[in-house]
């Protein structure tokens, strides 16, 4: 779902649709068990991403533990290698634009150091 989820994000992010919304809406709003023992319930991106770094299923000294900087350079990399790889950035230089500017917002989840690394990793996707 996450594929989907995502799409669907920048889709109403564009003003096509509310569909990002109205997919929150009908979530299910039961608790999942967190490592440790704690619970919580996953009811929009940040409370996922809460979940996924406690999760039960991490290395234990993993637990907690949110992307680092270099993660997240390569996590943009990907995303504007594939952009490129799909020709969106020819067929829409401002829909490239605005994904730029998008990731760069987004990433700020993982590690807030990492915006200003946006413009350098889609030039490093040309190569």
């Amino acid at each position: 779902p996450h594929a989907i989820r995502f799409a669907n994000c920048i889709s109403e992010k564009l003003g096509n649709d509310n569909s990002w919304t109205e997919e929150r809406q009908t979530r299910d709003m039961k608790e999942v068990r967190l490592a440790g023992g704690r619970t919580h319930v996953v009811h929009d991106r940040s409370s996922a991403h809460a979940a996924a770094w406690y999760s039960p299923k991490r290395e234990k000294e993993k637990v907690g533990q949110h992307f680092k900087l270099d993660d997240c350079r390569v996590w943009m990399r990907l995303h504007f290698w594939a952009l490129k790889k799909a020709g969106i950035n020819e067929v829409s230089p401002s829909f490239a634009e605005f994904y730029v500017r998008f990731i760069a917002h987004f990433v700020k989840v993982y590690e807030a150091k990492a915006p200003p690394f946006a413009r350098e990793a889609y030039r490093w996707s040309d190569s």
